[in-house]
């Protein structure tokens, strides 16, 4: 998506704006939107975390890091909280993100969503980083 969404924008707004494909190129603005349902029944604290890792890393690669041969993978990542939506309708949120110069490549964008006494919610998305 091209950039945060309102307060009050919908559903059909974030698809209007929703990128034409999966390919960025480095330096470029992007949004992440989402919709919660099931909510709000009761007053609740809603915890994000929302990463950016690289998706194409290979076998050896990843063996080397589990074998400590080689330094951790580097991830960018954003935390914070927010009060859970007053009423149960759907609510939609988004976060518009400004990527750290990265190299060219396929990179994992996660989201995960804590709330007390619920199921941790996670969601994934591979976008292709182009120069």
């Amino acid at each position: 998506m091209d950039g945060a969404l309102s307060p009050e924008a919908s559903l059909e707004d974030a698809a209007t704006r929703a990128l034409p494909s999966r390919r960025i190129r480095t330096g470029e603005r992007i949004g992440v939107a989402w919709e919660l349902f099931g909510i709000g029944y009761r007053d609740e604290e809603l915890s994000y975390t929302l990463t950016v890792s690289r998706a194409d890393e290979g076998v050896l690669r990843r063996a080397a890091r589990w074998l400590r041969l080689i330094g951790l993978e580097r991830t960018q990542r954003l935390e914070w909280r927010e009060a859970g939506p007053e009423r149960t309708s759907p609510a939609l949120r988004s976060v518009e993100l400004e990527l750290p110069p990265l190299p060219p490549g396929r990179y994992r964008v996660r989201l995960e969503l804590r709330a007390p006494g619920r199921a941790e919610i996670t969601r994934d998305l591979v976008l292709e980083l182009a120069p």
